[in-house]
Formats: structure tokens, C-alpha cells, sequence
């Protein structure tokens, strides 16, 4: 995030020291996105990733300090970003 100016924070607790393949690849692809959406839409000067879990459970968390939206005006637009992440990347 240098490049954008924006200040990554990263929080993690309780997270598997082994995460399935597909798993851990939905999560990098979920915070990929998220990371993108930040930079390109959201005017933020920093942002959190926050993950934590246990060998049943992951949660990710990405927030940041910006501007916002109204998720459900989202549901109209045609950029798949969105589209995936609700979807898991088709994992």
C-alpha cells in the first residue's frame, strides 16, 4: 500500500498454523480485492486487515478509514469485485 500512501495495519489472533489450499487462496484472493477497492475508491489513509480463527473457524476483516459505501447499490454494478468476494471466488 506505499505506493497508494495509505497505512496497512495488520491484526491477527488465533489464526491456524495450517489453512486448507483452497482456503487460504480464497482469502488472499478476498483481501486482494479489498486492498484494490481501498486504493482505487475510498480516499482512506489507512487500513486494517484483521484475521483470527481456530481450525474450524476463519474470519477476515478488511476496514479502513474511507469514504464508504452503500452495499446495496453495489448489487447493480457490473465489476465482478464485489461479485466475488460474495462468492468466495468460486471456491
Amino acid at each position: 500500500m506505499k505506493l497508494h500512501r495509505i497505512q496497512l495495519k495488520l491484526a491477527h489472533r488465533n489464526v491456524p498454523e495450517s489453512i486448507p489450499f483452497d482456503v487460504s487462496l480464497c482469502l488472499y484472493r478476498v483481501t486482494q480485492e479489498c486492498l484494490n477497492n481501498v486504493a482505487k475508491h475510498s480516499g482512506a489513509r489507512e487500513v486494517t486487515v484483521a484475521i483470527e480463527g481456530d481450525k474450524d473457524d476463519i474470519l477476515l476483516s478488511v476496514t479502513d478509514n474511507g469514504t464508504g459505501f452503500d452495499p446495496v447499490l453495489m448489487a447493480d454494478q457490473s465489476g465482478l469485485g464485489i461479485v466475488g468476494i460474495r462468492n468466495g471466488y468460486g471456491l
